[in-house]
C-alpha cells in the first residue's frame, strides 16, 4: 500500500484494507479447505489438472455462497460467512449434488432450498451500517 500513486484518504485507505483482507480470505479457503498447498509428486500435467479442479471447485463455491448471501440479504438483511459458505459449499454440498444429480435422485435446484436454509440459519446483522462486505467492496 505504499506506492500508490496518488495521496489516498484514510477512508479510501480503509477500503483498499477490507479489499487486501478479502483476498488473503480467499488464500485461505484454498490452502485450508481445499489443501491446494499440499501435493504428491506426480506428472506435471496431473498437477495441472488438479489445481484447475480445485480452482473450479474454489469458483464454483464462491458464486454459490454469492448468490445464496445476496438471497439472504434482499429477505431477511442478515450476512452469512463467506468463509463458511465457501466451506460448506466446497467440501460437502458440491460432492452431495454430483451425486444426487449423477444418480438422477434430484435436480440442483432442490439443493437450493436446503443450502438457503442452512446458511440462513447461522446469518446475523451485519455490524456495518454500510451492509455487507460485499456492499462495503463495490463501494469503490
Amino acid at each position: 500500500m505504499t506506492n500508490l500513486p496518488e495521496p489516498v484518504s484514510g477512508s479510501h485507505l480503509v477500503e483498499l484494507y477490507r479489499m487486501r483482507w478479502q483476498i488473503e480470505l480467499n488464500f485461505k479457503a484454498l490452502k485450508s479447505y481445499l489443501e491446494i498447498d499440499h501435493f504428491r509428486l506426480v506428472k506435471q500435467e496431473r498437477w495441472l489438472c488438479h489445481i484447475y479442479a480445485t480452482l473450479l471447485v474454489f469458483l464454483l463455491s464462491q458464486l454459490i455462497a454469492y448468490q445464496i448471501r445476496n438471497a439472504i440479504w434482499g429477505v431477511e438483511e442478515k450476512e452469512i460467512s463467506e468463509t463458511i459458505a465457501i466451506r460448506s459449499i466446497a467440501c460437502e454440498f458440491l460432492a452431495q449434488m454430483y451425486e444426487a444429480v449423477k444418480q438422477k435422485k434430484k435436480t440442483l435446484l432442490a439443493f437450493i432450498p436446503l443450502i438457503s436454509h442452512l446458511f440462513s440459519r447461522t446469518a446475523r446483522k451485519p455490524n456495518s451500517a454500510k451492509g455487507t462486505a460485499l456492499k462495503r467492496l463495490q463501494f469503490i
